[in-house]
């Protein structure tokens, strides 16, 4: 039917255009699209997701970070950093230890969380410690 009517919808694809040469003379281009529609959506999706944990996450006052299994720092929200005073700190993929270096003044925490995430992966379950964090004292003005 000549009448139909349609929605428009975007997709996205990926072009390869490859040419084929004769004696350094280009004879012919081959092209070939692949639709990456779905995977784009999926894309979206989980940038969402992610913003959606960064937005929660950082709306708790407590301290919070994750941590793969070599006890690198993924993603840790603005209460943790503010408290270990890293906020101008590339924290991505470092130890508690090597954070260490960053701010001196919690050496020592640090040093102590990397202790304390020890014995949870060794303890292989949910495992609670108390852990002593000093903190500066205020300036006095």
């Amino acid at each position: 039917d000549d009448n139909q009517i349609f929605a428009n919808q975007n997709r996205f694809w990926q072009t390869t255009l490859t040419p084929v040469f004769d004696n350094d003379e280009i004879k012919f281009i081959v092209g070939s699209s692949v639709d990456l529609t779905e995977l784009k959506a999926a894309e979206n999706a989980l940038k969402l997701r992610e913003e959606q944990l960064l937005t929660l996450i950082n709306a708790s006052s407590d301290i919070i970070c994750f941590k793969d299994g070599a006890g690198r720092w993924l993603e840790a929200n603005k209460a943790e950093l503010e408290l270990f005073m890293l906020q101008n700190v590339d924290y991505h993929f470092k130890t508690d230890v090597e954070l260490a270096s960053y701010t001196p003044f919690f050496r020592d925490s640090l040093n102590d969380c990397f202790i304390s995430d020890e014995i949870a992966w060794n303890n292989k379950k949910e495992t609670r410690s108390l852990e002593l964090i000093t903190i500066p004292n205020e300036p006095i003005l």
